[in-house]
Order: structure tokens, then sequence, then C-alpha cells
């Protein structure tokens, strides 16, 4: 009987631990570092305390892999008493040999000055297609009219080779 009860555990724990484990040695993280500039395109004032504004963030990029370069988002928020109501976003992502990357992103609510969302790669350049559908966690803070934004992805290893070889 003992006996049964080991072959048994063993027989569970291979079955279905292993598993899970493979796929995280088979998923990895890929992070970008944007820093930008904030301008004001236009506001709507429905109240002292309650606003809609729109705004571009043109900056850099930079991400765990090596590669850089621009990154422009256009962004649509609703404020009411110093809090995001809805903000959504849409984020070109220029890379340094010219390929490029298309971003949506949302945050439901928040400050007006930092925040964490959601985003998904939407569209990308002809040879990155395979990045479509990634789905990101971004952070990001306001300093005057300067932003700092972190986004991780979780990628599979073949997303991290397309990535790995973009320069």
């Amino acid at each position: 009987m003992m006996r049964f009860i080991i072959i048994f555990f063993t027989f569970f724990f291979t079955s279905f631990l292993l598993p899970d484990e493979k796929k995280v040695i088979n998923e990895y993280e890929y992070i970008m570092r944007f820093n930008g500039i904030r301008n004001i395109i236009k506001e709507h004032h429905y109240s002292k305390d309650h606003f809609f504004r729109n705004y571009i963030i043109e900056g850099t990029i930079e991400d765990n892999f090596g590669n850089y370069g621009s990154a422009d988002t256009v962004v649509f928020a609703i404020y009411k008493d110093n809090k995001i109501i809805k903000l959504e976003w849409s984020n070109k992502i220029t890379y340094q040999n010219g390929k490029e990357i298309f971003f949506t992103g949302f945050r439901k609510k928040g400050i007006a000055s930092a925040g964490v969302g959601n985003s998904i790669l939407f569209e990308a350049d002809k040879t990155l297609k395979l990045l479509i559908g990634t789905k990101c966690t971004y952070a990001i803070k306001f300093f005057e009219n300067k932003t700092f934004t972190k986004s991780k992805c979780k990628i599979n290893k073949e997303k991290k080779k397309l990535i790995e070889n973009l320069s």
C-alpha cells in the first residue's frame, strides 16, 4: 500500500508540477523604459475639477535586450477630483533599425501624477508580426511635463529571439 501511495504522489507531482516549471522556463520578461516630454493638445473643462485632456508624449525607449529608439504616444484622459476616471492611449515605437510596433493601452483609475495600467501590442512591421498580441503591464510617473514609464511584458522564446535580433 505504501508503495502505491509513493508511486501515486510521484506521478502526480511529475505530471502536474513539471509542465508548469517548463512553462516558466520558456517565458521571458521584455522590459521597456520610456522617457518623454508631455505636450497638452487640448483641454475641455466641464467644471473646476472635472475635465478632458488630450496630450502627446514624445521621447525615447530602451529595452532589456539592448534595443533603443523613439516613442510617440497620443493620450485621451478624463479627470475628476484630481483622479483619472478614464485614460486610453496609442503608442508608436520606432526601433534603431527603423522597424515599428504599435501598442494601445488603458488605465481605469488612479491619481493624475502616476498610475499603473495594461497594454497590448496590436500592430507591427511585417518582420515583427510575431509580436502582435503581446500583453504588458506599465507604470508611469509624471514630473512637471516629463514622463517616466516602465513596461513589462511576458514573451515566449520565439518572441525573445526576434527582439534580440532587432539590430
